[in-house]
């Protein structure tokens, strides 16, 4: 799993994309996060080892099949017994 690297700005919380953006959000101290693209748990940076087990059960050889909703979003039929 590759969990991706957000900042958290450390006095309002707002989680942002960007380093900048986060600096700029309240001017406090910035948090590096780690977010389970999978389930958007959140992980301190600390914690990048835990983030990467994330929702790991889900994935097969490294990669997350798809859920049903997301194969009928794409065309594939659901087939009703």
């Amino acid at each position: 799993m590759n969990p991706t690297l957000k900042y958290r700005c450390d006095q309002c919380g707002q989680i942002h994309e960007d380093y900048s953006d986060a600096r700029w959000c309240c001017d406090p101290v910035i948090d590096e996060i780690y977010v389970c693209e999978n389930c958007k748990k959140t992980f301190y940076d600390f914690d990048e080892d835990e983030a990467k087990a994330c929702c790991e059960e889900l994935y097969i050889d490294g990669e997350r099949p798809f859920n049903p909703k997301e194969l009928e979003e794409a065309g594939q039929l659901r087939l009703i017994a």
